[in-house]
């Protein structure tokens, strides 16, 4: 949308997964102070929790062995209220990186661990800020990336040029995902 200076997009960058992606990660050449990132989430297609979180540890591990700079698993929707985030299923999925992740991250060949942060939307309630600090540090993230995209579609509407609102509309109504900018 760039007359709205904003982005709409659904299911983030889909790709081939993680072992063709981390192979290409480990033939960029390195620039120093330019760091390279990845972010990952879990595969909405994998139906199974088990497999689903196993999927995102091992694509973990791959881009820790094939040179990533830090990663950031992508959460960005937590739709969690802050008296019940120990029993949602964004815990559960925090838990088990930390256990499966976390507390084996190798050194390798690095002066640290690799570096591992959690993005949320930027829709995240300031009231669930300090509760989802104090758990991400407690399970060992190494920080946080608040700035995905919003879900608030009737407020964000109202800033969309009106040339752009039609295209708006039917991406949201169509697909949903988020918008940016």
């Amino acid at each position: 949308l760039p007359r709205s200076h904003a982005a709409i997009n659904w299911l983030g960058l889909p790709n081939e997964g993680h072992l063709p992606v981390a192979g290409r990660i480990s033939e960029i050449e390195k620039v120093i102070g330019c760091p390279i990132g990845v972010s990952v989430m879990e595969d909405p297609a994998v139906e199974d929790d088990t497999q689903r979180l196993a999927s995102l540890v091992h694509g973990m591990k791959l881009y820790e062995v094939y040179d990533a700079d830090f990663m950031e698993v992508n959460v960005s929707c937590p739709n969690t209220s802050s008296e019940s985030l120990k029993k949602s299923p964004l815990y559960k999925t925090l838990k088990y990186v930390k256990e499966h992740f976390l507390d084996s991250r190798s050194l390798s060949e690095r002066s640290r661990p690799i570096p591992v942060v959690v993005k949320f939307s930027n829709d995240t309630h300031l009231f669930e800020v300090k509760q989802l600090m104090d758990h991400l540090f407690e399970l060992g993230f190494d920080g946080v990336n608040f700035g995905n995209t919003s879900k608030q579609y009737d407020e964000v509407r109202s800033k969309v040029d009106l040339r752009e609102r039609k295209l708006f509309d039917y991406f949201t109504n169509t697909f949903g995902g988020g918008v940016s900018g």
